[in-house]
């Protein structure tokens, strides 16, 4: 009996073995093996009450160190589950967040201008750049009543305007490091942050604004206006209004890509010692309260020529008007074009009366090349 008993118990002891190495593959494999040795073991103990002490013993050894395999073997499991979710979820997380990065640039995209502008933009056809100095809030407000809001509210289609404002220059000689704003400059600023934030019709540029560096930034709008597409570009000053009628018939009925050059005056004749350049040269040019440039001529100054066109210092002066004059001579020479010179009256005067504001209205648009000589000249 006792060696029947002993056969038995070796046949479950080998199940009990066989599920423990059956683990590696499939806990549930092993666990079923042990659950049915041990009960077939059971079974027969059950009705057999003469199993030695040696016999029970061991069967028990045997099961616990089978049932810590499993244990065990289950918890490596569950561990490498856990590895994997996690792995997972950071792969979830990386992929979500690097399709968020792309959401966010695609939507800058779409609402942002295009970096370069191949050709100009059928949609953009006029753009209205406003030159004010950080203290001229007062006649910001005057052009906003008269023409900016109006522009941007979209009563022209493809026309917008914006006003064009750099900051204070640091106070300070020599090479300071570490500068730092004056109480009123830093108080300027932060009215002008607000003033932006407010009326949204404000494009800061970084360089000092100063009569000294109108040149400079008038070749930041221009350069800045073609590459966003604009078919056609206007600089005006912040006491001048657009007359609407005039330069709309102009964008809308000429070709951009045309060298053309618009403005109320022109000088075709020196009569100023300050309209020549440093090598006693002159060039024609239009009076700097208002003029246009089409695309074609924009471009061509402002990246065909931009390296000769901030070399200004070497031929021109501090008067952007003047400049401008130059950079148009230069373009039809060095690109063997021909520039057109347009007197239009694109531009009329902002003045306040009696606490209002009243505009200069003028009773007639000057369509004709006639010459400087026939009209009234400006102030220069």
């Amino acid at each position: 009996m006792t060696y029947r008993y002993s056969a038995l118990l070796c046949a479950c002891v080998c199940a009990c073995v066989s599920a423990s190495e059956s683990i590696g593959s499939s806990t549930d494999h092993g666990s079923l093996s042990l659950s049915l040795s041990l009960s077939l073991f059971l079974s027969v103990n059950n009705n057999n009450s003469s199993l030695s002490t040696d016999h029970t013993e061991l069967l028990q050894i045997v099961t616990a160190q089978t049932r810590l395999a499993i244990g065990n073997n289950n918890k490596n499991n569950n561990d490498n589950n856990n590895k994997d979710k996690n792995n997972n979820d950071n792969n979830d997380g990386a992929a979500r967040q690097k399709q968020q990065t792309a959401d966010r640039a695609a939507t800058h995209a779409r609402a942002s201008p295009p970096a370069s502008a191949a050709s100009p933009d059928v949609e953009r056809l006029l753009y209205i750049g406003v030159l004010s100095a950080p203290r001229n809030k007062e006649n910001r407000q005057r052009c906003r009543a008269a023409f900016v809001s109006e522009i941007r509210s979209g009563k022209w289609k493809g026309v917008t305007a914006e006003f064009i404002i750099g900051h204070l220059p640091y106070q300070t000689t020599g090479h300071n490091q570490g500068s730092l704003p004056t109480r009123e400059q830093l108080k300027l600023e932060e009215d002008l942050v607000a003033e932006r934030q407010q009326h949204g019709d404000i494009i800061r540029i970084a360089m000092p604004d100063s009569y000294q560096n109108l040149p400079d930034k008038v070749l930041s709008l221009v350069r800045r206006s073609f590459e966003q597409g604009w078919q056609w570009i206007m600089k005006i000053d912040d006491d001048q209004m657009p007359m609407m009628d005039t330069v709309l018939r102009l964008a809308k009925c000429t070709a951009c890509s045309k060298y053309i050059y618009a403005g109320s005056y022109l000088w075709d004749k020196e009569i100023y010692a300050s309209q020549k350049g440093p090598d006693g040269s002159f060039a024609k040019y239009f009076s700097g309260p208002g003029y246009m440039l089409s695309y074609a001529l924009a471009k061509a100054v402002a990246a065909t020529l931009e390296t000769q066109s901030a070399e200004f210092l070497t031929y021109g002066s501090s008067s952007e008007d003047v400049d401008m004059g130059r950079w148009v001579a230069f373009a039809q020479a060095q690109l063997a074009t021909n520039v057109e010179y347009k007197i239009l009256r694109v531009s009329q005067a902002l003045e306040p009366a009696l606490g209002h504001m009243r505009l200069v209205i003028s009773t007639t648009t000057s369509t004709t090349t006639t010459t400087s000589q026939q009209q009234q000249q400006p102030q220069q």
